[in-house]
């Protein structure tokens, strides 16, 4: 759910700068969620290889702020969850 909201998200913010560069990549993020949902930390696993890109990533996630209450199953105050963030440029049909 979390990669589902990002994407979204990250769909209507592209780095304008990183668009215009043609700046692509992949950011992985460890994201901590608390038992009801609250973003607890957030840190950077793997760069794309461009600051701008990491550095829009951890910002979605910081304006997010609250998520979806991790499932009743996973019995733990806490839950890390390791999230893709995929800058990938459209091509023009």
């Amino acid at each position: 759910r979390l990669a589902e909201l990002l994407s979204r998200q990250q769909q209507y913010q592209y780095p304008p700068l990183a668009a215009q560069r043609g700046w692509q990549g992949e950011v992985r993020l460890r994201v901590s969620v608390a038992r009801k949902g609250a973003i607890v930390a957030v840190q950077l696993l793997r760069s794309s290889g461009f600051d701008l890109l990491d550095r829009h990533a951890l910002a979605m996630i910081e304006q997010l702020r609250q998520l979806p209450a991790p499932p009743a199953e996973l019995d733990a105050a806490e839950v890390q969850v390791v999230v893709p963030v995929h800058y990938k440029l459209r091509t023009p049909a």
